[in-house]
């Protein structure tokens, strides 16, 4: 007797810079990433740890997002898929973060690094 079955449905796979993500949120929606060098994709209201590791974090979604800490490492990370405005705390290392559009207003300032 010969059985066939269908093949098994694919499961979408967030990815940042054609990276799949290799963190995924906890129970309560955090991110919580390891020493290693993490893919994170960070979704509306989830909050980042990036931990350590030369990580690379992709904030997406319409609406805002819950602070992002990229801790130490070198660290990338790319908003430009995201509508609204980001919370990044970038660490001491050589960190990069590329922005995408952001609404004007009263809501949104840059902050700097202290001397």
């Amino acid at each position: 007797m010969l059985c066939l079955s269908a093949p098994a449905a694919a499961i979408a796979v967030d990815t940042c810079h054609g990276q799949p993500a290799s963190v995924t949120p906890d129970v309560d929606g955090n991110v919580v990433g390891t020493p290693l060098a993490d893919v994170i994709v960070a979704h509306d209201g989830q909050r980042v740890d990036a931990g350590a590791g030369n990580d690379l974090i992709c904030p997406v979604g319409t609406q805002a997002m819950e602070p992002t800490d990229a801790g130490p490492g070198d660290d990338t990370v790319d908003a430009t898929s995201s509508t609204w405005s980001s919370n990044v705390s970038l660490g001491t290392s050589a960190d990069t973060f590329v922005g995408g559009p952001v609404p004007r207003g009263p809501q949104c300032r840059q902050v700097a690094a202290a001397p």
